[in-house]
């Protein structure tokens, strides 16, 4: 039996426990660092873990300096030298021999197969591929998306992070990758890792990023950069917002206070456009006020024109270093003709993802947004952006995937395609259109029979007109005939067949004679889905009841409130609201 018998299917390593790792194979004696056959010590599938250190932050062979070192420290100079790696593949080798790693064949009982945690593949600690994990560690793309998951770890400053919030998160990453483990080796490892990383009362994030690389590193099956990145979003990030651990007590999203830099946003506008500024001079102006850095990327993209705000697209796509937004904030509110933001792999904070949210509810240009693989959003930032797609209808296309959880993702989409068709089925047309249903349903049952719809169409005709707008899918209006008292019986027979014949086709069911009024919407608008049909009647059937009407324009609301808000504070205090419906007659 030779040593190329391993499994290659093995990982790395899989014991964030012990520093060891098993390397099955398919017989029951076990093999020293050159391949030859050794005795057992003992009928187990754990050999004794080293004595300086119980329990390890994490296992040896993601790591293999010598006995006192913590572990392979990736970002130190000499850490890529091929001496320095060298010398890692033959500690490791050693350790082998030493049978502190120990290379066992599967036994032939199943107790002795140890946890997959416990098992990893000596091919990781080649030279070779030394080299390409070394290599790992400096990528744009694995670094960006590891600062995203420090900027989506709530309830810590951007540049540290407490010992309770890290535990916290160590506790949810441990139960998602751990099916066998328990609380009390949690808390140890916790304790443990604090102590390695950290050292102190915080961690910087310098500090976190090499742990979590080295986790990653661990735990990933290949060598592949997009594999490392993937695994930090799927599984770092998804152990965030998974598990039923709560955040520790005493502790709040640190999430910004938006109406109050909207307010400030409010009256720094007034002073741009009387100074004449222009759009860089606008962003370097914020980010001196807000001590961040200007990003050379953004700078180049605003024009230096004074008093030009004519800005159409911000292309910031893969932007490693933008994670705060509200040095763009006046010129986005500035720019009217925006239409087009990428922020597409951005490690965006949580407080930048709410605030863009709050400032794209309500601008009169924005089309497309694009916040594919950002941070995922924590519940506020959520409501904030599903209510974003809500009350802008112009976003006609928004890229989430990543940001947004699946369910209300789904949600959101389908009313940024509600957005997309609103030139189709227009307020005007969808209640025409509930009017001729309501007089073709002459028994008031919710159904149109066949009869109801041949007696409909001997004094009507239904027609659509031709799209108007280039791009739009469906009729853009909807045409409804004058009773016309020459209709035939033969014409209206022929024109109700047509219809339920239609109605069939989309159902992809067989003949039926009722339609509903969604029926009937499918007939006029056969290329827009059943989920957006619904979310139309749903929100135009609000619409009439007048005490939800939801049709207010922005401009209307914005008036309303600046009438109640007396002070001019942004707020409106029980006062001013006591104040308000006193003027309104509605004292009562």
């Amino acid at each position: 039996t030779s040593q190329s018998s391993v499994l290659p299917s093995l990982r790395k390593s899989r014991s964030p426990l012990r520093p060891y790792t098993v390397v099955q194979a398919s017989q029951p004696e076990r093999l020293s660092a050159q391949g030859h056959t050794v005795r057992p010590r003992a009928r187990t599938a754990e050999p004794r873990p080293r004595p300086s250190r119980s329990p390890p932050a994490r296992p040896l062979l993601s790591v293999v300096p010598p006995p006192d070192q913590r572990g392979l420290h990736w970002a130190e100079p000499t850490v890529s030298t091929k001496k320095h790696l060298e010398g890692v593949a033959e500690q490791f080798q050693k350790m082998v021999s030493d049978q502190e790693v120990v290379a066992q064949f599967e036994a032939p009982v199943p107790k002795f197969t140890p946890s997959v945690r416990h098992q990893g593949s000596a091919e990781w600690h080649t030279l070779d591929n030394l080299h390409l994990r070394a290599a790992l560690y400096h990528a744009p793309t694995l670094v960006c998306a590891i600062k995203a998951l420090w900027n989506a770890i709530p309830n810590h400053e951007p540049d540290s992070m407490p010992e309770d919030i890290y535990k916290w998160y160590y506790g949810r990453l441990y139960t998602a990758v751990v099916a066998d483990g328990n609380k009390q080796e949690m808390a140890l490892m916790a304790d443990a890792e604090w102590s390695v990383e950290a050292g102190g009362p915080k961690m910087t994030f310098q500090q976190f990023f090499e742990g979590m690389f080295n986790f990653v590193d661990i735990w990933c099956p290949t060598v592949s950069e997009e594999e490392y990145v993937e695994y930090v979003r799927k599984v770092c990030m998804g152990a965030l917002h998974g598990g039923g651990r709560s955040c520790p007590r005493g502790f709040k999203e640190g999430m910004p206070d938006i109406p109050a830099i909207l307010s400030a946003s409010n009256e720094r506008l007034e002073w741009h456009i009387e100074a004449q500024r222009s759009n860089r001079d606008i962003y370097l102006y914020n980010c001196v006020r807000l001590n961040v850095n200007p990003l050379p990327e953004i700078t180049k993209q605003l024009s230096a024109a004074k008093g030009k705000y004519n800005l159409k697209e911000l292309k910031l796509g893969g932007l490693a270093q933008l994670t705060e937004l509200e040095p763009l904030l006046d010129v986005w509110r500035l720019n009217e003709g925006l239409h087009t933001i990428n922020l597409k792999q951005c490690p965006l904070s949580q407080g930048s993802l709410a605030l863009l949210a709050e400032a794209m509810c309500t601008h009169p240009g924005i089309r497309t947004l694009d916040l594919t693989a950002c941070p995922l959003a924590n519940s506020e930032a959520t409501q904030c952006l599903f209510r974003m797609v809500c009350r802008n209808t112009r976003i006609t296309t928004a890229r989430l995937t990543g940001v947004l959880p699946g369910p209300v993702r789904m949600k959101a989409l389908q009313r940024v395609e509600m957005n997309f068709h609103s030139h189709s089925i227009s307020r005007e047309a969808y209640h025409e259109l509930r009017r001729a249903f309501l007089e073709m349903d002459t028994d008031g049952n919710g159904k149109v029979d066949h009869q109801e719809l041949v007696q409909y169409f001997r004094y009507h005709t239904l027609a659509t007109a031709k799209p108007k707008l280039k791009g739009s899918l469906g009729a853009s209006s909807l045409l409804l005939s004058h009773m016309d008292m020459a209709r035939s019986e033969r014409l209206a027979e022929k024109d109700t067949l047509a219809v339920f014949h239609k109605v069939a086709q989309l159902r992809g069911e067989g003949f039926n004679r009722l339609i509903s009024f969604e029926d009937l919407l499918h007939y006029y608008y056969p290329n827009i889905s059943s989920e957006v049909i619904q979310g139309f009647i749903q929100m135009y059937n609000t619409e009439t009841d007048p005490l939800s009407r939801c049709n207010l324009s922005t401009k209307t609301i914005a008036t309303i409130f600046a009438d109640y808000d007396r002070d001019g504070d942004g707020l409106i205090s029980p006062q001013e609201l006591k104040e308000g419906l006193l003027r309104e007659g509605l004292g009562q």
